[in-house]
């Protein structure tokens, strides 16, 4: 099995970046690669992996659901109860990663986090499905599940109640962090692994690009 997987090599065959495609912002680089993501239909264009820096001796990282994409933040949404809020107790700062499967394309950002205010954590709950605001209610992140069927008879008897009342209450312990970037680095997988780089770097309140191959 060793041998046979030093053995696979895929070549990439997407072109470089042209002069004018290099922005002066990294977030309409990185708004086309999510609209290349969208018409290639990959399903998986909402996610990207965030690894909270500073931890103790160790690398922690788990998906998450990008769902506000801003000219200096990302905004996504988590349990506040988890271990990812005990993680950036510690330093409030992360790292995420976006790959492009089909269009062999990696970003890496670098920022800092804050939560963000409960006004818009509140909004967004409101605005998702019943089942979703059920299943927080059920279950919390990063915790040990036992038994997936009492999950599911606890995920019903709250369900079949709040049919009854019509009316699922706001969870103060989940809500919004703003990933404020300052580093965003570009990999586009070439021909014969001359792979392009492109790294932006925040310098106040400009943005620093440097080009290179890897």
């Amino acid at each position: 099995m060793t041998r046979y997987l030093a053995e696979i090599r895929k070549g990439y065959q997407q072109s470089s970046f042209k002069p004018a495609e290099l922005a002066i912002v990294p977030i309409v680089i990185f708004k086309k690669w999510f609209q290349d993501a969208q018409q290639a239909n990959t399903k998986e264009r909402y996610w990207m992996l965030l690894a909270p820096a500073g931890t103790i001796r160790m690398t922690s990282a788990r998906f998450i659901l990008i769902r506000v994409i801003g000219e200096l933040v990302f905004i996504f949404y988590s349990d506040y109860t988890s271990k990812i809020k005990k993680e950036l107790a510690i330093n409030l700062s992360a790292i995420l990663f976006r790959f492009r499967h089909l269009l062999g394309g990696l970003v890496r950002l670098i920022g800092g986090l804050k939560e963000i205010n409960r006004q818009d954590s509140d909004y967004y709950f409101r605005s998702q499905p019943n089942e979703s605001k059920i299943v927080r209610c059920t279950s919390t992140q990063s915790k040990a599940k036992t038994n997936r069927l009492m999950l599911e008879h606890i995920f019903q008897n709250i369900r079949n109640n709040f049919k009854k009342r019509g009316l699922i209450p706001i969870l103060k312990n989940s809500g919004g962090y703003l990933v404020i970037r300052y580093v965003v680095k570009f990999w586009q997988g070439r021909q014969y692994r001359i792979q392009d780089l492109l790294q932006y770097i925040l310098n106040g309140d400009r943005w620093k690009l440097n080009q290179a191959t890897s």
